[in-house]
């Protein structure tokens, strides 16, 4: 199922900041049409400001990515990283040879892909998002960490592990107990910690247990909240539901799943959810793969769905 490109050149904004309470990125993607999607990350790793000019830029540029566009012309005011990703500066390190060689394949992926330095005035709004990530301490709470980590460059691989993979989806699809139990977060993608991108989105309740869980729809709710702050009156509920809300964004109708590394995530459901694992599976994107791997294929095809482990086994049985 191929995902819809998105015409028309998209301006992207992006800035990073490094203080004494940690380092943050800001993004600003705005569509030939005026529609702007901004984003703010707390980076969970010490960043010089150079470093987190870098991660801003391929934080914002896997934004763009994700969302199918083609077309990018990127800016940022930082003089040092334009002129070594065009070649005008030389790196004198390798941690910087390192993270302009991750900007540059990005970049390729691309059909026309720019990056301008503009002056600081011009580029506010990205600058205050970053300020915003790495001025504001870290909550006490690890309950309450809102720090959307993005994997430091010089340590990351651009394709996931398939037994890293296998964790961040096995937590997925674990249901806390109600009320829930307030355990601390931590990032998946680091093998060594328990996953921090859970979500347990609980589907409509029906009279009749379907074959496979994608078929209870679990969006209207997220998309509810998104639009319009709608919370069930349960106040377990609603909580749940504020916490799993903020790992998706809404753009033209439709919901996509952040995560802290790669492109965003198209989520469908029911029959939509059903086809993608059909053509995956056995259709011309796929070699008939066992549940957990085929989980991780259509992930890496650009789709999601909570339950997408289980209900892939159980395709695959």
């Amino acid at each position: 199922m191929l995902k819809e490109v998105r015409p028309g050149i998209w301006e992207l904004h992006v800035d990073g900041s490094s203080s004494k309470n940690g380092s943050g990125v800001g993004i600003r993607l705005a569509s030939p049409t005026g529609e702007i999607l901004e984003q703010s990350f707390r980076l969970g790793f010490k960043a010089s400001n150079n470093e987190a000019e870098y991660e801003a830029i391929i934080a914002g540029v896997r934004l763009a990515q994700g969302l199918n566009i083609e077309h990018v012309h990127s800016f940022c005011d930082s003089q040092l990283v334009t002129s070594q990703f065009s070649g005008e500066y030389a790196t004198k390190d390798d941690r910087m040879e390192a993270y302009v060689k991750i900007v540059r394949d990005l970049a390729s992926t691309f059909k026309e892909f720019t990056l301008t330095r503009i002056p600081r005035g011009e580029n506010v709004d990205a600058d205050a998002l970053a300020n915003l990530a790495s001025a504001s301490a870290p909550p006490k709470d690890p309950a309450l960490k809102r720090i959307a980590r993005q994997e430091k460059a010089l340590a990351e691989s651009l394709e996931t592990s398939s037994k890293d993979m296998e964790m961040t989806e096995a937590a997925e699809e674990t249901e806390p107990t109600h009320p829930p139990v307030t355990t601390p977060i931590t990032d998946a993608d680091n093998p060594s910690e328990k996953d921090h991108d859970q979500d347990a989105s609980v589907p409509m309740e029906t009279d009749r247990e379907p074959e496979y869980r994608c078929d209870k729809p679990w969006m209207d709710q997220i998309r509810a909240y998104i639009v319009s702050g709608e919370l069930p009156s349960d106040k377990w509920a609603a909580r749940k539901l504020q916490k799993q809300a903020a790992r998706y964004v809404l753009l033209d109708e439709n919901i996509y799943r952040c995560g802290f590394s790669g492109p965003l995530l198209t989520c469908v459901e029911g029959k939509e959810a059903r086809q993608v694992m059909e053509e995956v599976h056995s259709g011309s994107c796929g070699n008939h793969s066992g549940g957990k791997a085929l989980a991780i294929k259509i992930k890496r095809h650009g789709h999601f769905w909570p339950t997408i482990v289980n209900d892939c086994i159980k395709f695959s049985a």
